[in-house]
């Protein structure tokens, strides 16, 4: 029987927290890690710097873009509860949610 979520959407919205955090800790401390760095007395040369600012800021906007587990769940949520998910089924939106959700339960589980 083929699972309602693939298992690696699932996987991906358990590793989205993690990855957020280290982009948001990357885009703040690559930039003063590169001041310690260059903490010779002189000025950071300017295509280092271009370089350490545009790695920072993908840092920071990646951290930004990628949403949390939560929000994930919600747009597979929003993705796979439609009107003609909800008329093929034929019974109420409770009972389609609780039916979802324990085939979400059962990956995250790991049957099928």
């Amino acid at each position: 029987m083929e699972p309602i979520i693939p298992w690696w959407v699932i996987y991906l919205a358990d590793i989205s927290t993690p990855v957020r955090v280290f982009a948001i800790l990357g885009g703040v401390f690559v930039p003063l890690f590169a001041g310690v760095v260059c903490i010779d007395g002189g000025p950071i040369p300017l295509p280092l710097f271009k370089k350490i600012f545009y790695i920072s800021l993908a840092c920071l906007i990646a951290g930004v873009l990628i949403p949390t587990k939560e929000a994930m769940y919600l747009m597979l949520a929003t993705h796979y509860i439609t009107p003609d998910n909800l008329a093929a089924f034929g019974g109420s939106i409770k009972e389609f949610i609780d039916y979802l959700l324990e085939g979400i339960a059962g990956i995250v589980q790991g049957g099928d």
